[in-house]
């Protein structure tokens, strides 16, 4: 990934710590059952606190029902897990934005709001436009109208070309990305049972997924949704969501990073640490070239074009270059 802002490092480290866990967690719980489905099988009459006793040597572990592990249905702890993972990836996706200075705005009261480029970069689009045709237009417009011929220079065939950035598919992205977050709310604030919001939504994306070429081998993978039934959620659910929210962060930390936003960012950055030091080149493209393999640092690739960068590093004396 692409990492100029600070918040998509951020993002980065806790979608790991996010996989890292949803997998170990599958792992364990598989193996807890195992374990004690044959415990129970050589001593029937076990009792929870025999249970309990044999299996949490754990320091601070608690107790817990354990008749969660003695479900018949792998599936019962399938879909809690996957649950827990849709949830929370789209937490972090919600907080990275959060992040995102030209995404969110300080309300007189101390809260944020997004701005109208952060709600569209959110899915929050109109009802009379659920394929998001109007808002990947207005995302685009608005782009371009901050659009800094520096930064394109220097980094636009760099960035765009991450397996990650959703390029002409962002629109299928965000219709994906949206059907996830309808099923999370439904979690968290609605009945499981699906509501006219969700149905349309998926309905939407049965239209508009087959052939997402973004998706590659990774899917994609929907639970199925019909009225008056629960979804069911398996790993593949979740891990989709997990891929389809990174190509959103890699896809807008990308095209934010060829804007103005970027080259206020990059200078936030390079300032942040102490003034670097270089000394007389032997041309101006030496010179160019020791700044490029500096910026590397800071989250973005090696630039193409690192001569408009020296000028704007020299002119905003982030960087010192011996005379």
């Amino acid at each position: 990934m692409t990492r100029l802002f600070e918040s998509t490092s951020a993002f980065e480290r806790e979608y790991k710590s996010l996989f890292d866990f949803i997998g170990a967690s599958t792992s364990a719980i598989w193996t807890m059952r195992w374990q004690v489905h044959g415990y129970v099988a050589a001593h029937p009459n076990a009792g929870d606190d025999a249970l309990a006793g044999y299996f949490l040597s754990a320091p601070n572990v608690g107790k817990f029902d354990f008749g969660y592990f003695r479900a018949e249905e792998w599936s019962t702890q399938e879909q809690a897990i996957a649950r827990m993972g849709i949830i929370n990836v789209i937490a972090l996706y919600e907080r990275w934005a959060e992040g995102i200075d030209c995404l969110t705005t300080r309300k007189a009261s101390g809260r944020s709001s997004l701005t109208g480029l952060g709600s569209l970069c959110m899915g929050n689009s109109a009802t009379s436009d659920p394929d998001y045709s109007y808002g990947v237009s207005q995302i685009h417009d608005s782009l371009d109208k901050n659009r800094s011929d520096l930064m394109l220079k220097a980094f636009s065939s760099k960035v765009r070309s991450s397996r990650l950035h959703a390029g002409s598919e962002l629109r299928k992205v965000l219709v994906a990305y949206r059907a996830f977050k309808e099923l999370r709310n439904g979690f968290m604030h609605r009945s499981e049972l699906p509501d006219p919001s969700l149905i349309n939504r998926f309905n939407q994306l049965d239209q508009d997924s087959v052939g997402l070429t973004y998706a590659r081998n990774r899917g994609p993978h929907f639970p199925v949704v019909q009225e008056g039934v629960k979804p069911k959620l398996e790993l593949k659910h979740a891990y989709f969501a997990c891929h389809v929210i990174k190509t959103l962060v890699q896809t807008f930390d990308s095209e934010l990073a060829l804007t103005s936003y970027g080259a206020e960012e990059l200078l936030r950055k390079v300032r942040s640490v102490e003034v670097k030091r270089f000394q007389t080149p032997r041309s101006v493209d030496s010179l160019a070239a020791s700044v490029g393999r500096y910026i590397i640092r800071f989250g973005l690739p090696e630039p193409v074009d690192s001569r408009a960068l020296l000028k704007l590093l020299q002119d905003a004396k982030a960087i010192q270059v011996d005379a």
